[in-house]
Parts: structure tokens; C-alpha cells; sequence
């Protein structure tokens, strides 16, 4: 059988990794999700960070400086919020 066709974005025609799926690909609505947790994110007075693959697997060990320079995890709800970015863009992703 030819896999050919399973390694390229059928939206954008290069070759499809991780990172491409989910930060660069605009197919299903990945634009709209990292909108959206743009938005939920900047509600919590938060500076939003540009997503790339890095921050988007990683997110769980983001560490922010406070006001007094002290260093601390970054809040729960933001990488919970991330890392369901991810998984939901995964599983739409997943469907086609």
C-alpha cells in the first residue's frame, strides 16, 4: 500500500509533524482554539505567550516572575488550559 499520502497535510501539502498539527496548520479550526485560549488566557490578566510546539508540550513547567521577582509555577488553570488547547485540536485533528 502507499503511505505517501499519510505523511502530507491534506490542507497545506507539506510534509505533517507535531508541530505542524498543532501550531501551524490552519485546517479544522486550530486558529479559532488558540483564539479562544488567547482570550480565556488574557482574562486572567495573564501576557499571552506565543504557542510553538515547545511551550504547547511543555506548558506544564512554564515558570513566570512575579512582581518581587520571585519565580513561581505558572497557575494551574493556564496550563490546564493549554494543554486542552492541545488535546482538543489533536482529537479534531484525529476525526478526518
Amino acid at each position: 500500500p502507499q503511505y505517501k499520502k499519510r505523511g502530507e497535510c491534506p490542507h497545506c501539502k507539506v510534509m505533517e509533524s507535531m508541530e505542524h498539527v498543532l501550531v501551524d496548520c490552519n485546517i479544522d479550526g486550530q486558529n479559532v482554539l488558540w483564539q479562544l485560549a488567547r482570550e480565556l488566557w488574557e482574562n486572567h490578566r495573564q501576557k499571552w505567550i506565543p504557542q510553538t510546539l515547545g511551550i504547547a508540550l511543555g506548558s506544564t513547567l512554564v515558570q513566570v516572575k512575579t512582581k518581587e521577582e520571585k519565580t513561581k509555577l505558572q497557575p494551574d488553570c493556564n496550563y490546564i488550559l493549554i494543554t486542552e488547547t492541545v488535546h482538543m485540536i489533536w482529537k479534531v485533528r484525529c476525526q478526518w
